[in-house]
């Protein structure tokens, strides 16, 4: 298989977890077979801004146009996209509300990586974001999985943290993983058409690229992939076997 062009070499960093990586050459195929693109980041802002589409700015800066939305962190956002010299739309909204913040617009493509866990009634965003897609527009989507054990202290702390979340003004400190089978049923609850599922390794790959000197963190996510590629051997395309896997998923609104 020929190397997508966001795999190459380039000065752009790329997402520290295949699940985006999935995302990110699903966007770069969307990218180069049609129109411009119009495209909404839900919970655009996370721990470092614009990760997942800083290789697509380097590539394809005139194929699509981003409009981002999160609760906190916006006004530092911009001033990155600024520095960068990246035109993006960024407002304060939440992803329960999509339509509220962009009244009257779609969009051709609806990215939401790592929102649902952190959201208790996460089968609103699914809802609120088909009601900004345009007929045939895609959402893709990642979530940790709630499909394997994780360590009992780390349990205990997302435990505690859903009980803070019901105290007011603490909603954002939920967490809790998403069930790949309850997923995929609400997504088709919400009518969508599941193009595409696929587990993905995450802790194992992000302790490696984290550990990793700056020069080399793209590489060690370009081998993991290539690694992954060759290992599901085409055959099973939407399901790879890990042991920590994080979810990906293309849904597609009918038409």
């Amino acid at each position: 298989m020929q190397q997508p062009r966001v795999l190459e070499p380039t000065s752009a960093h790329l997402p520290g977890n295949i699940s985006k990586i999935r995302v990110l050459l699903a966007l770069e195929e969307a990218l180069v077979e049609g129109e411009r693109l119009r495209i909404c980041d839900v919970g655009c802002v996370g721990p470092r801004p614009f990760n997942l589409w800083e290789p697509l700015f380097e590539l394809y800066p005139d194929r699509f146009r981003l409009s981002g939305l999160d609760l906190f962190g916006i006004e530092g956002a911009r001033s990155l996209a600024a520095a960068h010299g990246w035109t993006v739309d960024l407002r304060t909204g939440s992803a329960l509300t999509i339509e509220r913040s962009f009244p009257g617009e779609r969009f051709d493509v609806v990215v939401s990586t790592g929102v649902l866990p952190v959201v208790r009634d996460w089968r609103r965003v699914l809802a609120s974001a088909m009601e900004v897609l345009s007929p045939g527009g895609r959402l893709l989507i990642t979530s940790p999985a709630r499909s394997y054990p994780e360590p009992l202290r780390l349990r205990a702390r997302r435990a505690a943290a859903r009980t803070v979340s019901r105290l007011p003004g603490q909603a954002h400190r939920w967490y809790r993983g998403v069930h790949a089978d309850e997923f995929q049923r609400a997504a088709v609850d919400a009518g969508y058409r599941v193009r595409q599922w696929a587990r993905c390794n995450l802790a194992l790959v992000k302790t490696v690229q984290n550990a990793a000197q700056a020069p080399n963190r793209n590489e060690v996510m370009r081998r993991w992939w290539a690694l992954e590629d060759t290992s599901s051997g085409r055959e099973r395309p939407n399901e790879v076997p890990t042991s920590s896997p994080s979810s990906s998923s293309t849904c597609k609104r009918s038409e």
